[in-house]
């Protein structure tokens, strides 16, 4: 918002001005109201993969008044965006909404993993998970989300308190969105500079790092005393 506000001056009518940023709906909201005055056409825009893998071929879903326009041009430069239309919100929230169920596995991963690993059980927990959901590989997902944790678990973590702020603004109380962050911040901690950019060959890679990083192991936070059940 505060770069908006400060690019504002510089705009004019007859341009566009994207938004890729990961923030709430209301945010990019805000956003548009800041361009506005400005006579540039806002569009909010969305980044739903990995662009260092995808490149210029990463999707992004664009909303808002200057979508149409911004998509038309963007694919002809062989981009890949899709327009939702001139609803502000609907881009951002896509990508909101869809963390909570991509982020929200990574942290169960991690916490599932961390204590099934203490009794070195890890293995034959996804064996019996993969047994009850034979879709998907759950040892291969296990690696990849951790993956994920290790490479860019702080910016992760920061898209999901942006999304618990999201429910909450709309009146949802984020109890998974929320502790999902928690999760990941805590987990990812200091990995990103110990593996510098190696891929991990198995998950187990990733527990072993976060219990070293540790003193004896000890991977949650103190806890308040919590009060009697029964007063």
């Amino acid at each position: 918002l505060d770069v908006a506000q400060e690019a504002s001056a510089s705009l004019r009518a007859g341009q566009l001005y994207v938004d890729l940023n990961s923030v709430s709906p209301e945010t990019k909201q805000a956003i548009a109201a800041a361009i506005s005055p400005s006579g540039a056409c806002f569009v909010e825009g969305a980044i739903m993969t990995n662009v260092a893998k995808t490149r210029q071929q990463t999707p992004i879903f664009a909303g808002g008044p200057g979508a149409a326009d911004f998509t038309v041009q963007a694919n002809a430069m062989g981009m890949v965006v899709e327009n939702l239309g001139p609803e502000l919100g609907r881009a951002s929230a896509t990508k909101m909404f869809r963390s909570i169920l991509v982020k929200g596995l990574e942290a169960l991963f991690l916490e599932c993993l961390l204590a099934a690993e203490r009794y070195g059980v890890g293995d034959k927990v996804l064996e019996k998970v993969q047994e009850g959901y034979p879709g998907p590989d759950w040892q291969s997902w296990a690696t990849q989300f951790l993956a994920r944790t290790v490479e860019h678990g702080e910016r992760r973590a920061d898209e999901m308190r942006e999304v618990a702020q999201t429910l909450r603004e709309m009146g949802i109380e984020p109890f998974m969105a929320e502790g999902a962050a928690e999760r990941i911040a805590f987990c990812g901690r200091g990995l990103k500079e110990r593996f510098a950019g190696r891929p991990l060959a198995s998950y187990r890679e990733a527990i072993a790092a976060m219990r070293d990083r540790h003193t004896q192991g000890r991977l949650a936070r103190p806890r308040a005393a919590r009060p009697p059940l029964v007063a």
